[in-house]
């Protein structure tokens, strides 16, 4: 087995071993697939939810950022329904590989974060304890994640104009 690894590290082997990783590895390498950019940006808002959304290149990330001012009620909800959407998609929050940290504690959440392989989700009240003052970002690393929320906002038969907020 010794010399056989040793063989497959040898500069005229370099392309073989480079394509068993990819194939090894696979969805680890390849975890943004070609659809997720047209995917990211095709989320729109829907009524009671005003967002921005943005793909970064340069990281591969799609990113959804709202404020919870005015009357915005469907970024006071979205944790929720994220948190229900990655669930259907298999990605659900409470998984071993994800963490959580609520400041000052858990019992008094200020500033929510939950990091997972496939998304990073930030929720700061900026410390007024208020719903209002809320402020949500959520970064999607994976095509899982980010079909997930697409999903979630896109419009379908039993709701036309996409899942509702409000």
């Amino acid at each position: 087995l010794a010399a056989a690894m040793a063989g497959l590290l040898n500069l005229s082997s370099l392309p073989c071993f480079f394509l068993l990783f990819v194939l090894l590895l696979g969805d680890d390498i390849t975890h943004v697939q070609a659809g997720a950019p047209e995917d990211c940006k095709a989320m729109k808002p829907v009524q009671g939810f005003n967002f921005e959304v943005e793909w970064k290149d340069s990281s591969k990330t799609c990113t959804l950022r709202c404020k919870a001012e005015g009357e915005n009620y469907g970024c006071m909800t979205s944790p929720d329904a994220f948190q229900a959407a990655f669930e259907r998609a298999g990605i659900a929050m409470e998984r071993s590989v994800c963490q959580k940290t609520s400041t000052p504690s858990e019992d008094d959440p200020e500033h929510v974060v939950v990091t997972c392989p496939e998304f990073r989700e930030d929720i700061d009240m900026h410390g007024t304890g208020k719903l209002g003052k809320m402020t949500l970002e959520l970064d999607m690393y994976k095509e899982v994640a980010i079909k997930a929320v697409k999903d979630l906002l896109s419009p379908s038969v039993s709701s036309p104009s996409g899942t509702q907020f409000v």
